[in-house]
């Protein structure tokens, strides 16, 4: 978690969190943090900070997906809360919540994604 205490992200913005508690991320800085779609990644909630932590993992469970926007792929994280993932301090649907997206800075700081309440 050390990428989310620089101020070096590579895409730094804020979103509304959907029904059902979900933040879905797609933007092409994922790709260029090291993040596209079929990197496998884990997703780890510390409550206690605020922070929900995406990372580039080889052995992590969930992989980076896809959609394609007007002929070009960009990279998904979806996010959605459910038994194994809780981020309700987050806030509720409706609430904001501050994305950024830090590339790759060597094998010991893969690339992540930080999400914050604002």
């Amino acid at each position: 978690m050390s990428n989310g205490s620089n101020d070096n992200a590579i895409l730094d913005q804020t979103q509304t969190i959907g029904k059902g508690r979900r933040v879905c991320i797609w933007n092409k800085a994922l790709t260029e943090a090291g993040l596209g779609a079929g990197t496998r990644i884990t997703v780890t909630a510390f409550g206690n900070l605020g922070v929900l932590a995406v990372a580039a993992d080889p052995e992590g469970k969930r992989k980076v997906s896809r959609v394609m926007n007007h002929g070009a792929e960009l990279p998904v994280i979806d996010l959605k809360e459910n038994k194994s993932l809780g981020f309700s301090f987050l806030g509720e649907p409706g609430y904001k919540v501050r994305v950024r997206v830090y590339a790759a800075a060597g094998e010991s700081s893969p690339a992540s994604v930080m999400v914050t309440r604002v």
